[in-house]
């Protein structure tokens, strides 16, 4: 199973069932067309807490792709 790790504002966010290319996409054309984007993410580990995070032009953030066949 493949997800994505988001690093953004100092912590790590995950969005599991996506890829990196996925993410950027949905980013840079949310940013391109003017929109607001939110990313729905998940925030902790067991107990997850779902979390939106507001991306706008300037706002640091990392990606990571993450394949992990234990969870497949």
């Amino acid at each position: 199973m493949t997800r994505v790790d988001v690093h953004y504002g100092g912590f790590v966010y995950t969005i599991p069932d996506t890829t990196r290319e996925t993410v950027k996409e949905r980013i840079v054309t949310g940013l391109r067309e003017g929109a607001v984007v939110w990313l729905e993410v998940n925030y902790g580990s067991g107990s997850r807490l779902r979390t939106d995070l507001l991306i706008t032009p300037g706002t640091p953030i990392g990606l990571a792709e993450i394949d992990d066949p234990d969870e497949a």
